[in-house]
């Protein structure tokens, strides 16, 4: 309990953070109290930010990663680095819907 007294002191002379209580957070992970976890009651916005977990087939994943690839390409601020992870993980999705 130490550290996160000293953690949350810390963080409390920081303006541009806010600092929330455990039931703060839980409330905005779970879209409301933790008996209200369904994903119904959840606003709007928050849904289209909602991961799925749902299969995605070779081609998917790959027109979605070169989509990300064309987006890092036109951004100023991404580095080569990012650039030539997304180009190895297209590689390795092409290579895999060759099989």
């Amino acid at each position: 309990m130490w550290m996160k007294k000293q953690w949350n002191n810390g963080l409390t002379t920081l303006e541009c953070c806010e600092v929330l209580s455990d039931d703060d957070i839980v409330s905005r992970v779970t879209c409301g109290s933790e008996e209200t976890r369904n994903f119904e009651e959840c606003p709007e916005s928050d849904e289209e930010n909602l991961v799925t977990h749902q299969k995605l087939s070779h081609g998917d994943a790959l027109v979605h990663t070169e989509a990300l690839l064309n987006y890092l390409e036109q951004e100023d601020e991404s580095t080569p680095a990012e650039k030539m992870i997304l180009r190895s993980l297209r590689s390795i999705i092409y290579s895999s819907k060759s099989k």
